[in-house]
């Protein structure tokens, strides 16, 4: 992910690049929720999330049965200089944006419409600064609390924290029959 390789005629070339994580805060979420605007939903042609507001639709509304959603760039959830990430701490007035939490009383009691179902290809792309507390341990948290028959591949999750119970994680909460394809989650989650 933080390398490119470039083929030539003669041999292969790793080229290293130092990526830094964009502090420029125009581009982070503001807590609300938008649809995406480009795409229709099917494999061919799928729902381009390119914004944390599209985002955070599509998770908090469920992402329907085989409906496709894919990253068309990295999302930027907080202020990454504003939150030490090993410990969910703000640096001072800071409040970090809180991501979406479900609900459970004995791990199958959630509302339908909030559980994800589609396929969301991160396309190689990066989420930063998911941030979630305080969770108990009846609430699934995670970049998508709660997944069926869904599939997420190519998606990478970096500077995140998330405090919660046993179904709390950096990508996903509470979740059956899901599969998951070249997922990168960092150290720093």
């Amino acid at each position: 992910w933080d390398n490119t390789y470039m083929v030539t005629t003669s041999n292969p070339v790793l080229r290293v690049f130092n990526i830094v994580p964009s502090t420029d805060t125009d581009g982070i979420w503001d807590g609300t929720k938008k649809p995406p605007v480009k795409g229709t939903g099917s494999e061919s042609d799928p729902f381009v999330i390119e914004t944390a507001e599209n985002l955070a639709y599509v998770v908090s509304n469920g992402g329907g049965a085989g409906m496709h959603y894919v990253l068309a760039n990295d999302i930027y959830l907080n202020d990454l200089s504003m939150v030490n990430w090993s410990n969910g701490q703000a640096n001072g007035d800071y409040i970090p944006n809180s991501w979406f939490g479900s609900y459970h009383m004995d791990g199958t009691s959630y509302a339908d419409n909030k559980v994800f179902k589609g396929t969301l290809n991160g396309a190689g792309f990066t989420v930063y600064g998911l941030y979630y507390t305080p969770g108990d341990a009846n609430t699934a948290a995670a970049l998508i609390p709660v997944a069926n028959g869904a599939t997420v591949k190519n998606i990478r999750i970096k500077n995140s924290f998330i405090s919660g119970g046993r179904w709390t994680s950096a990508l996903l909460g509470y979740s059956t029959n899901v599969t998951v394809d070249n997922v990168i989650i960092d150290k720093d989650v």
